[in-house]
């Protein structure tokens, strides 16, 4: 017999795939998994944004972004792959929502270890 907390962890994944958000990021991936050279030239980018954003280097990142939005600057122009990754980010706020809504309302005693973390 399942426990409630998987019951409504199923219902929420349901209610995430019946969302409009899900539903149009799926269709739009499916247009996507179409043009496979757009979805690498896609795989990149969120590579390399995912790269810029997690480098830690922070006293050149003005100049690294800077870059980067000119070198994605005329891939960003195609429609399709403009609303490829707004649907995925989308999904992305929807998700970090959820999971911090969930992290915030169970008390656990972190306070005193991520003082010692930072």
């Amino acid at each position: 017999m399942k426990d409630n907390v998987e019951i409504y962890t199923l219902a929420l994944i349901r209610v995430i795939h019946d969302s409009d958000a899900y539903r149009e990021y799926k269709a739009v991936r499916e247009r996507v998994a179409q043009e496979p050279e757009l979805k690498r030239q896609i795989n990149q980018y969120r590579k390399e944004c995912y790269q810029l954003q997690n480098s830690g280097d922070v006293e050149s990142l003005f100049e690294r972004t800077q870059k980067f939005d000119g070198q994605y600057e005329e891939f960003l122009k195609n429609p399709l792959a403009e609303e490829y990754l707004r649907c995925e980010l989308a999904i992305c706020r929807m998700l970090q929502q959820i999971a911090s809504k969930v992290v915030e309302s169970v008390e656990l005693d972190l306070d005193e270890i991520a003082d010692q973390i930072n």
